[in-house]
C-alpha cells in the first residue's frame, strides 16, 4: 500500500479511514474491512472525485504492476461496494465508469435506487420537463428513448435487425455438389 500519513485522519463526505489504526467509519459506524479493502478505500479517499484507473488502484494497493487480466480490483471494488451499501444505504459511494476506472464520490440514492444529485446541484437540465416527464427523453436522432441504451440499428428501436442468412455457396461448411 503507499504511504498514507499515518496520524492522519483522511475524511471524504461521511467516510472516515484512519490508517494508523486500521480502522474505516462510515457514518461514524465501523466497517468491518479485511487489510486490502482497507487500503483500497484508503487508496480512493486519497484521490477522492477524481475517477482512478485500475492500473492505478491495483499499482498503489497491491505494490505491483497492472496485469490487463487481472480482475482484483473489480473483486475488491465490489466487496468494498457492498459493505459501503450495507453501512449507508441511501448513499452511493463507489461509482464505475467504464473503460475508465473508478471514482469515489457520496451521492444519495432515491427510493428507486436512482441518484439524485445533490439539492444545491439541481438545475433546470435536471429536472424533467413536462413532454418528458411521462417518459424518456427524446435522442438525438428523433427516437425515444435513455441516451444509454445502443441499440444495433442506431436508433431508439429495441428491435433487433433480422439475422442475416448466408448463401449456400459462402457457408463455410458448404461442399459442392458432384455428379458421378
Amino acid at each position: 500500500m503507499e504511504a498514507a500519513p499515518q496520524h492522519q485522519i483522511l475524511r471524504s463526505d461521511s467516510i472516515e479511514v484512519r490508517p494508523a489504526e486500521f480502522l474505516a467509519l462510515a457514518g461514524g459506524h465501523p466497517l468491518d474491512l479485511t487489510a486490502r479493502e482497507l487500503d483500497l478505500l484508503t487508496a480512493l479517499v486519497l484521490r477522492q472525485g477524481r475517477i482512478v484507473s485500475r492500473a492505478e488502484l491495483y499499482e498503489a494497493v497491491w505494490n505491483e504492476p497492472y496485469r490487463k487480466s487481472d480482475r482484483s480490483v473489480d473483486v475488491y471494488i465490489a466487496k468494498l461496494r457492498h459493505k459501503l451499501d450495507a453501512a449507508l444505504p441511501q448513499t452511493r459511494f463507489i461509482h464505475t465508469h467504464f473503460g475508465f476506472g473508478y471514482r469515489l464520490q457520496q451521492e444519495p440514492v432515491g427510493v428507486d435506487g436512482e441518484l439524485r444529485p445533490p439539492l444545491g446541484n439541481r438545475s433546470a437540465r435536471n429536472s424533467p420537463s413536462p413532454s418528458t416527464a411521462g417518459g424518456p427523453p427524446p435522442l438525438s436522432d428523433g427516437g425515444v428513448g435513455f441516451p444509454e441504451q445502443r441499440f444495433p440499428s442506431g436508433t431508439g428501436d429495441p428491435t433487433p435487425p433480422p439475422p442475416r442468412r448466408p448463401s449456400s455457396s459462402s457457408h463455410p461448411f458448404h461442399i459442392p455438389e458432384t455428379t458421378p
